[in-house]
């Protein structure tokens, strides 16, 4: 399956050509500002995320799922340790959907559906059933440990046999039947073009410059915005000030060169991530992460054995695939017959 557009998590799962739908499973802990042209729907089986499409935030809690149409700009932050969500994404060309149409499909924000709504439970169901199919668990991994050519069996065919060859595409037309009764015609206030772009052109250039002086100053000046409304913007559609959105993201950055690169100083990785001082540096990283970024790196290194399947992961994102969870297909299955995960 193939995007375009700015999209991150990648490698996480055994890439197979050909198909145009995928699931991804694990835990995103944090997946920075992008967009792609594929249709995505974001389950939370366990824990929590903070969500924010086109700059407007909705948390999910357990069995909260939205839908992010294709081509707006979102992002992920704030997952919780031993969390799991599930990713469907779906190209384009299978959507039928008229012209100017979105989905409106959530249990969370503005018009909002219960969680127990009849599609809703059905199409939750159905992306855990797809993961079931598509996703390694840790037992697949030991085996990949043992044997590396298994890991190029895996994703050599699409599925290991004709009858989950059907399952997948029953899963996937069926989970669209579902989408289609859920479509609108967004109203001029919603259309593309809305003067929050420049706002999210404004969170672009926080991504991407996150290491050199940023303020609300500098930003006005860039996308044309005077400071007070630089600072309302961040409050009212990211949910929180400037200061602790950029501060956010260079602790995120730390924490991906941390986990993704060995011999850097704490000196460097605070010069790399933006921050004035090493002392601004840990006051900062413990007042997001819990603890020391030392004590941090330490607690990452004892599994990083397990990081060279993930090695194209931006530094940035911060993703715990399936087989580095306690879970296993065996419960994604489970959850597919609506089940609740074990604890």
């Amino acid at each position: 399956m193939s995007h375009s557009g700015y999209y991150e998590i990648v490698g996480s799962t055994v890439n197979r050509t050909g198909l145009k739908m995928n699931v991804i499973a694990g835990n995103i802990l944090f997946n920075r500002l992008h967009w792609h042209d594929s249709l995505e729907i974001i389950c939370c089986i366990h824990g929590s995320v903070q969500v924010r499409i086109q700059g407007e935030a909705y948390v999910l809690k357990e069995n909260d799922l939205v839908a992010v149409n294709c081509g707006l700009s979102h992002e992920l932050t704030e997952g919780l340790p031993g969390g799991l969500q599930l990713v469907f994404s779906v190209e384009p060309s299978l959507l039928r959907l008229p012209a100017g149409s979105r989905y409106g499909f959530s249990t969370v924000g503005e018009n909002a559906l219960p969680k127990d709504q009849k599609d809703i439970c059905e199409v939750r169901s159905a992306i855990a059933r797809l993961a079931a199919l598509l996703t390694p668990d840790a037992a697949d991994y030991k085996r990949w440990r043992k044997n590396p050519a298994f890991y190029q069996q895996w994703g050599a065919g699409a599925m290991d046999s004709e009858e989950q060859w059907y399952q997948y595409h029953k899963e996937l037309y069926h989970i669209l039947m579902c989408l289609s009764r859920h479509s609108f015609q967004p109203g001029a206030e919603n259309a593309s073009g809305r003067p929050l772009d420049r706002f999210i052109h404004c969170v672009e250039i926080v991504h991407k410059e996150y290491d050199s002086p940023l303020s609300a100053s500098v930003l006005a000046e860039r996308i044309g915005f005077s400071e007070p409304t630089i600072y309302r913007l961040f409050q009212e559609h990211m949910g929180v000030s400037l200061t602790r959105y950029l501060n956010s993201v260079r602790v995120s950055a730390a924490c991906g060169l941390m986990e993704n690169l060995e011999g850097c100083s704490m000196t460097e990785i605070a010069e790399q991530c933006g921050f004035t001082s090493l002392s601004n540096f840990y006051r900062t990283f413990r007042q997001f992460v819990g603890v020391p970024p030392r004590e941090y790196r330490k607690q990452r290194q004892a599994s990083a054995g397990l990081r060279g399947m993930q090695k194209d992961l931006l530094l940035q994102n911060r993703f715990q695939p399936f087989w580095q969870l306690p879970y296993s297909r065996e419960e994604l299955r489970r959850i597919g017959e609506g089940q609740p995960l074990s604890s």
